[in-house]
C-alpha cells in the first residue's frame, strides 16, 4: 500500500525524501516535500465499504506523528520550513487490489 501512497504522492507534486523512519515510539511511513513544505504521511488503508482512516485516527496518534516529525523536521535541512501532518488514505476491493486513494493535507 505505501508504494502505491508514494506513487500518488509524486504524482501530486511531492517530493519523497525518506520512508520507514522508526524511533521509540513508532514509525513515520513518509516523510516528503510538497512545494516549500515539509510532510509527514500516515499512510492507512481500508476496504471498500469499511471505515476510512480519517475517522480512526486518534489525536494520541496524531500528536506522536506531529512530535516526532517536528524533531526530525528540527535536524533536517528544512528546519525553516513549515511542517505539516497528512493522512493518505489507499482504498482497496476484497482482493488488496487498490481501487483509490485520498490525500488529506493538514489533519
Amino acid at each position: 500500500m505505501e508504494r502505491a501512497a508514494r506513487r500518488e504522492l509524486r504524482r501530486r507534486g511531492y517530493r519523497i525524501l525518506e520512508c520507514n523512519v522508526f524511533w521509540a515510539h513508532g514509525e513515520i511511513d513518509i516523510f516528503a516535500r510538497h512545494g516549500s513544505t515539509l510532510v509527514v504521511a500516515e499512510v492507512r488503508s481500508y476496504k471498500q465499504g469499511g471505515m476510512p482512516p480519517r475517522q480512526t485516527l486518534s489525536a494520541d496518534k496524531r500528536r506522536r506523528l506531529r512530535r516526532f516529525g517536528e524533531q526530525w523536521h528540527a535536524r533536517s535541512p528544512y528546519r525553516h520550513d513549515p511542517l505539516r501532518l497528512d493522512l493518505v488514505e489507499v482504498m482497496t476491493d476484497d482482493r488488496h487490489r487498490v481501487i483509490g486513494i485520498e490525500i488529506l493535507a493538514g489533519i
